[in-house]
């Protein structure tokens, strides 16, 4: 009889404190989490990617172009006709900082982009009949692997490698 009590005990303490307690520790306060919205110096409202760099800054990528955010103020960079070293197409899919701090810019029909620090202008990665180029136009990620190299997703053509001390891309 006395297990009988312990065990219908255990029940009921149970059902009525512990499982209340697990339910109310599921559930999230949202009142200290909030939200602000940021529209003011963008150049259109459709944010594809960001990233923030290692000196950072943040870096937005839309369908008008690159921005850079310094904390205070923003920098366009956009394509601009017959300029070889701006970007070379305004709709940006992806950032990414490689670990010698050179920042990629994939784009939906510009191919790859590095920026140049130095001068603030990009050199071009856009796919040709030549061996050793990038296999497509539209860039859809890039990451870094523990050597060094860069694998770059394609919409249309798989995995582009880039092996950055040879400066070719497979």
């Amino acid at each position: 009889m006395k297990v009988k009590k312990k065990l219908v005990f255990s029940i009921l303490i149970n059902l009525f404190v512990v499982i209340p307690l697990l339910l109310q520790a599921q559930q999230h306060n949202t009142s200290d989490i909030s939200f602000k919205r940021i529209s003011k110096g963008l150049s259109t409202s459709t944010i594809n990617c960001i990233y923030q760099d290692h000196y950072g800054y943040i870096w937005i990528g839309t369908g008008n172009g690159l921005k850079r955010y310094d904390g205070v103020s923003t920098k366009l960079y956009e394509n601009k006709f017959n300029d070889t070293t701006s970007l070379s197409d305004n709709f940006v899919r992806c950032i990414y900082e490689d670990k010698q701090h050179r920042l990629w810019v994939g784009t939906n029909f510009g191919g790859l982009n590095l920026l140049i620090r130095d001068h603030d202008t990009f050199r071009r990665f856009k796919p040709s009949h030549k061996p050793n180029t990038i296999g497509d136009n539209a860039i859809s990620s890039i990451t870094e692997d523990e050597h060094g190299v860069l694998w770059i997703g394609t919409i249309n053509n798989g995995i582009s490698l880039f092996f950055g001390e040879k400066k070719s891309l497979n």
